[in-house]
């Protein structure tokens, strides 16, 4: 996976990221996905924490969290949490990575 930094969606910086090669999921390619982190809001953390409680896990710190991870970036893409979950492998962890950067720099960037 490619990050391609400093793209502009509704005026904020997002983070797009193409794909080692389009993926296919339930009818739909993708090729890469755009990650607008800094559009989130505390009620989509909150809801990233009741969906996976929902699954009967919990989570003691989520930046290190992979399911908190994933479902988040998939928040940050506006896709389903499954598309995230079924990338390869390779992508799967690079897309983590960029929730968790994204989570760990938070505190730096202040």
């Amino acid at each position: 996976m490619e990050a391609v930094k400093g793209n502009k969606e509704n005026g904020k910086t997002a983070k797009c990221c193409r794909l080692i090669k389009p993926f296919e999921w339930e009818g739909k390619t993708y090729t890469e996905f755009v990650f607008d982190f800094e559009g989130l809001k505390g009620a989509d953390l909150i809801a990233v924490e009741d969906e996976i409680t929902m699954d009967g896990s919990y989570i003691i710190t989520p930046e290190i969290s992979t399911p908190y991870m994933a479902k988040l970036a998939a928040r940050a893409a506006g896709v389903g949490s499954d598309v995230i979950e079924n990338l390869p492998v390779r992508d799967f962890i690079a897309v983590k990575n960029m929730a968790r950067d994204f989570l760990i720099n938070t505190d730096l960037e202040r």
